[in-house]
């Protein structure tokens, strides 16, 4: 009996080299699927992009007579989805100069001409990486932003986070009395099958 069990012992090692040996393969094999699929779902995603190119302009007149700042934001009905953005910056007055709407598939960049109001005109490249999360109904989107003057200079250059389906102020090319600001809304969703 002692030797029945001495040989159960002696094999009980070996057993659990295996048992894990086996365990690290099919956790190997399915580390080799996963990110698979998720990159194959998120290549299904789709978004909306609307680009809105906004001029900001002090106006010494408005000051001279103590108007508050942004005090004609109220009155510039297709900017209340970001006039809580815009209140802070240092501005009386915001013109839309430009809007370019596109769809853009997820883990694709895709390059933007902006019309700026001195004629100018500004490149946007934008790559939506896809949905950081999907908790509680809201979802975030990882999304890359390069941003450059008419001359090429680097006016932006990041990735940041947007809520799904809501506008964001992203930038702002800062002047003495006039300031080229963007604001950009991502609605993405998964794609019709194609």
């Amino acid at each position: 009996m002692n030797r029945e069990i001495a040989v159960v012992r002696s094999r009980t090692p070996q057993l659990v080299r295996a048992g894990i040996l086996f365990g690290s393969l099919i956790l190997f094999c399915f580390s080799l699927i996963a990110p698979a699929s998720g990159e194959e779902s998120d290549q299904h995603q789709i978004c909306e992009v609307r680009v809105r190119v906004l001029q900001g302009t002090r106006d010494q007149r408005a000051r001279e007579v103590g108007a508050p700042v942004g005090s004609k934001l109220d009155a510039t009905p297709l900017l209340q989805d970001v006039k809580s953005q815009l209140k802070p910056l240092p501005f009386e007055d915001y013109q839309i100069v430009d809007t370019v709407e596109e769809q853009i598939r997820v883990g694709n960049s895709r390059s933007f001409r902006l019309r700026e109001a001195d004629g100018e005109e500004s490149s946007l490249r934008i790559e939506p990486h896809g949905f950081l999360s999907k908790a509680q109904g809201e979802s975030k989107i990882l999304v890359s932003i390069n941003w450059r003057g008419s001359a090429g200079e680097q006016l932006l250059d990041t990735k940041l986070k947007f809520e799904n389906g809501k506008s964001m102020v992203i930038g702002t090319d800062k002047a003495e009395d006039t300031s080229t600001i963007l604001c950009v809304k991502f609605d993405c969703h998964e794609a019709a099958n194609d």
